[in-house]
């Protein structure tokens, strides 16, 4: 698997420095790939530096 599988949804770790957004999984494994359309709305509402978890 090359992402972290729930029956329901996602869990995923957002990491943002700069201008920078990544997602991955709670094993270090990268979903922002999965992801992109969320990495614009991450950078106009999580600010620089964060870490942040959640769930889909």
């Amino acid at each position: 698997m090359h992402y972290e599988a729930k029956w329901d949804g996602f869990r995923a770790i957002v990491f943002r420095d700069g201008d920078e957004v990544e997602l991955g999984s709670r094993t270090g494994k990268p979903l922002t790939r999965y992801f992109p359309e969320l990495v614009a709305a991450l950078k106009e509402r999580v600010p620089g530096g964060a870490c942040w978890t959640g769930r889909s």
